[in-house]
């Protein structure tokens, strides 16, 4: 079996959002330039807080110009910051889903990823493995090799259950290797985990193929959940992208677009849009990169372990 070359990555870009609070950002926090965007957003995104003129460019052709990107604290390089399949310019909330590309080197630090998320998404990050990333493709992923003991590895994203109240999808893309196994958890503060354990079983099916599957989360059943844990259990285990996002009704769209668009997240056929779902209930709204198209499958909250 043939795997990306990919390499490992040291990373060497402390996070700004992190460390200086942009998500918090005030009109007294500096600007070197006084283009209008604070310092710590440009350093985080990698524009020049030197340059005034980069404030008007839109590098991602999404119709948003870069001061107007600050403004709602969007990616001015990603069209589409939380991939939910509605640019920038038209979503009433860009950022209503929490989307991670695990090991991409300007968001990651030490363990950490960090990008901007929902109120409700604390952050996430690794314990074990490495971070790799292609430098030519620029795809970058968390990996855990095969030699590695069982249950060595795992990601995590943390939530803020005070905010948090609903139930989330959690659409995961990863390499299916055979003879591994990978697992889903729900922790509590503590690291405790919620319940039984192992929400879905093992998610390698051995098809030795790139994978998106979509998972229901019961987090109105576990109300002390806290933490969604993506656990090895054996094996050699590669993930990509994780997306975690507000979506009652299994339908594609997330709670915002379904308030955007009038509809109800609680009802299915309320929607009279172009989001439809396969009979597996995977949405044609695509989490991938390069466009791999979506062959996975979706859990529903009633088939986990009680």
């Amino acid at each position: 079996m043939k795997h990306r070359a990919l390499v490992l990555v040291i990373p060497v870009l402390i996070s700004a959002l992190a460390l200086i609070g942009v998500a918090d950002h005030h009109p007294e926090d500096p600007d070197t330039d006084n283009d209008g965007m604070p310092d710590a957003y440009e350093l985080f995104f990698g524009l020049n807080p030197t340059n005034r003129a980069d404030a008007h460019l839109d590098f991602d052709g999404d119709g948003l110009n870069n001061l107007q990107e600050a403004a709602l604290l969007t990616d001015p390089f990603a069209s589409d910051t939380d991939r939910d399949g509605f640019a920038d310019d038209i979503d009433a909330n860009p950022i209503s889903r929490a989307y991670i590309q695990w090991g991409a080197p300007q968001f990651t630090t030490g363990d950490n990823y960090d990008y901007v998320r929902p109120e409700w998404c604390l952050g996430a990050y690794k314990t074990g493995g490495e971070w790799l990333a292609d430098i030519t493709t620029m795809q970058s992923a968390w990996h855990a090799a095969s030699t590695e003991p069982p249950n060595v590895g795992r990601l995590s994203i943390k939530l803020d259950r005070s905010i948090l109240t609903n139930n989330l999808l959690y659409a995961l893309h990863y390499l299916d290797i055979s003879n591994s196994s990978l697992y889903v958890d729900l922790l509590d503060t503590n690291g405790a985990v919620v319940g039984n354990g192992d929400l879905f079983g093992n998610l390698m099916t051995g098809s030795n193929r790139e994978t998106i599957v979509r998972l229901a989360l019961p987090l109105v059943e576990y109300t002390n959940a806290s933490i969604v844990q993506l656990r090895r259990g054996a094996g050699e285990v590669t993930v990509f992208e994780s997306q975690l996002y507000i979506d009652e009704d299994g339908d594609g769209l997330d709670a915002d677009q379904e308030r955007q668009l009038g509809t109800s997240d609680y009802r299915i056929n309320s929607d009279d849009v172009s989001f439809t779902c396969s009979p597996s209930g995977s949405s044609t709204n695509n989490l991938a990169l390069g466009g791999l198209t979506d062959t996975g499958y979706a859990v529903d909250s009633t088939n986990h372990n009680p």
